[in-house]
């Protein structure tokens, strides 16, 4: 923050009256600006991106059984189907969030959205299960690029409501995926599931007309030294908010490298980058394997029978309309777990670190409890906790990652990271789907001990981002304590 000299009468963001200025950051700029109307803005163009590629995501876990009975595929094929999708997501979330730290984050959600519009109703007029495989892959490649919009929402938020707002993005997830639900429905039951896949992508299609409006980033623009373009956006978000802000200027930031993979490894990121990559790919493990048990438990009806889970395309089970109901409620669960979670965040005691070892105790609980014998509502309830628990961690990581990395890597940051998640999406349908055929108990014993390791993992975590800014420059130091300067002086 430079020094402040006597104003000119003129309190607009970015004058130029040299006898009345002052230089500041762009975080310093965001935290005069607040949250209001241009932030609520951003949320929901961000959340709509959400919302479509969680009903692109929710599609894998009811395809399945639809195509089990019609095309007589084995349980085996019906888990590929997953983990195509997964697969595709591993390969797309990387390569769009280099897109995003090179050419920007606004250029790459639209690129990826356009991607999974244009596949994801390719992929209603497959003629077989061969091809529907190779369509969802690259379905799967578009939507690894939509989690680019936390990336992006975060840097247009003020460090006291970042977390509260990457966090409850997430309930335009669930709302995606609740949604996914009703289509199938409206349209899946009278219609059959090509009429289905092709209504499900047309959400992508209406965000990539929304990409038009949106702004970039004003973190992007300055670091890649277009200072006015930076210093505009913030004016306007100044006016949108009806704020007034001293005058001043954007102190210019050097030319960086941008989007390098080797920056996520540099002297003070070494353990954090280690243990994040282990619990994305956990988080993520967990997370869809407890949406993917909650159908598979639902169809069988009880878990008293933990060996008779086996399917076969001879004997196959379609959802019924009761059983989409309780689908519906436990796709539902996600937000008071979100609510719950955007609270305890923010709690100095709690904060990201403690809130994520406690979600990952609570979940491997919930797991275990499965084993006890029971049907109906209470089998129906701790499938709802699941869910709530297991789509709450994962939102944790959102707001963690990118408040640990600076502007030049954030964005790859969270595409290796959403990567390395997908890296355990693909894998757990055979664990939920495959290994279920089994036993039960061996499927449940397996998320339960993924989720106690991840808490040990989440308790190592060497820093604490909680009130916290966001960088726009790496550093390399080492850190000494959880209140390291990696993350204050910025």
């Amino acid at each position: 923050m430079g020094e402040e000299k006597p104003a000119g009468g003129n309190t607009s963001l970015g004058q130029n009256d040299k006898s009345a200025e002052r230089e500041y950051t762009v975080e310093d700029a965001i935290e005069e600006i607040g949250f209001g109307r241009y932030q609520i803005f951003i949320t929901l163009m961000a959340g709509f991106a959400w919302i479509a590629d969680g009903m692109e995501i929710m599609v894998v876990t009811i395809i399945g059984p639809v195509l089990l009975c019609e095309w007589r595929i084995t349980s085996l094929q019906e888990a590929f189907i997953t983990t195509v999708v997964f697969c595709g997501m591993v390969f797309g979330s990387p390569i769009f969030g280099f897109i995003a730290d090179k050419y920007g984050r606004r250029m790459s959600l639209l690129a990826s959205s356009l991607w999974t519009f244009i596949f994801g109703v390719i992929s209603a007029a497959v003629p077989s299960i061969y091809w529907l495989y190779v369509v969802r892959f690259l379905v799967g490649f578009g939507v690894g690029g939509g989690m680019q919009s936390t990336t992006y929402l975060s840097e247009f938020l003020p460090n006291k409501y970042r977390g509260k707002g990457i966090i409850l993005i997430e309930v335009f997830w669930a709302i995606g995926g609740f949604l996914e639900v009703v289509l199938a429905i409206v349209i899946l039951l009278p219609f059959g599931w090509r009429w289905w896949l092709a209504c499900s992508a047309t959400p992508s299609l209406v965000f990539s007309i929304c990409c038009f409006w949106l702004p970039t980033s004003p973190h992007f623009d300055l670091i890649v030294g277009k200072e006015d373009k930076a210093q505009a956006t913030l004016a306007k978000a100044a006016r949108w908010n009806k704020v007034e802000v001293k005058p001043g200027k954007l102190i210019p930031k050097e030319t960086v490298a941008l989007g390098r993979f080797q920056d996520l490894w540099k002297s003070g990121y070494v353990l954090v980058s280690s243990l994040l990559c282990y619990l994305w790919f956990t988080q993520t493990f967990c997370f869809y394997g407890a949406t993917l048990l909650a159908t598979e438990i639902i169809n069988k009806g009880t878990t008293c029978d933990p060996l008779g889970f086996e399917k076969t395309a001879e004997a196959c089970s379609v959802l019924t309309m009761s059983e989409y109901k309780e689908l519906l409620w436990t796709s539902s669960a996600e937000l008071p777990g979100l609510v719950l979670t955007a609270i305890l965040i923010d709690i100095p005691f709690m904060g990201r670190k403690r809130t994520l070892v406690l979600q990952n105790l609570l979940y491997a609980g919930l797991i275990c409890l499965l084993c006890i014998c029971m049907d109906g509502a209470p089998m129906v309830f701790l499938l709802f906790c699941a869910r709530a628990v297991s789509g709450s961690m994962l939102q944790v990581m959102f707001v963690y990652t990118p408040e640990i990395y600076p502007t030049e890597v954030r964005a790859m940051s969270i595409g290796c990271g959403s990567a390395l998640g997908k890296c355990g999406a693909l894998l757990t349908p055979y664990v939920a789907q495959v290994l279920i055929n089994v036993s039960l108990h061996y499927t449940l014993g397996v998320y339960a001990a993924v989720g106690f390791t991840s808490a040990l993992c989440a308790f190592m975590l060497p820093y604490e981002t909680l009130g916290k800014n966001m960088a726009d420059k790496t550093k390399s130091v080492k850190p000494k304590t959880e209140d390291t300067e990696l993350l204050t002086d910025r």
